[in-house]
């Protein structure tokens, strides 16, 4: 059923290019057997009309992408907003596992419904990585944040994945140098070593 729906829309595509074409080309063949006189006002008529036609659709073309944009600006800042609050621990950096996942949870279907593909992308990855439960979910958070911004059509030029780190975390550098030395490192040791640091 799929393949027949594609085919039928490339049929659909074709004829209207075609029509499309045999359009022009009456018009053209209509003007070329005008008197010169005419030739110019008629043209100029159609190419203010065509204009008028192409100038109205993308202004409603924009209006909805600004009211879908302003939508998900709204929704996404309530997921960030609430992301924060049950990500942060006045007890320790490591994160509340299960309170993350319930939170996803409540959250997949609006990201989803809203989202684009490079988002809903890394939005999965991340959730399979907070299961897990390992301090990798903060670059995988870094990554779907950036991509919410992508999808809101903000530049990321000069931005990487580590910057969750510095926003979420006490100690974003040492996080991430013992991130990067040991990649399978846990959230209890790097807790240890904090501590023997004398940071927490």
């Amino acid at each position: 059923m799929e393949k027949v729906g594609k085919v039928l829309g490339v049929v659909l595509v074709v004829t209207v290019l075609i029509l499309g074409i045999w359009m022009i080309y009456q018009v053209v063949s209509y003007t070329a057997s005008l008197d010169e006189r005419y030739t110019v006002p008629f043209m100029a008529v159609i190419g203010g009309f065509l204009g008028v036609l192409v100038g109205k659709w993308l202004d409603r073309k924009n209006a909805r992408l600004a009211q879908f944009r302003s939508l998900k600006l709204e929704k996404y800042e309530e997921f960030v907003k609430k992301f924060t609050e049950v990500f942060n621990n006045a007890d320790t950096q490591k994160p509340a596992s299960e309170d993350l996942i319930r939170f996803m949870r409540e959250w997949q279907w609006i990201i989803t419904l809203r989202c684009g593909p490079k988002l809903l992308k890394s939005y999965t990855k991340w959730r399979k990585e907070i299961t897990d439960g390992g301090p990798q979910i903060v670059l995988s958070m870094g990554t779907f944040f950036l991509a919410m911004r992508e999808d809101l059509g903000h530049s990321n030029s000069g931005i990487s994945n580590e910057i969750a780190a510095h926003l979420m975390l006490k100690y974003p550098d040492l996080f991430l140098k013992l991130l990067n030395e040991r990649p399978s490192i846990t959230w209890d040791e790097i807790s240890q070593i904090e501590k023997d640091l004398g940071l927490s």
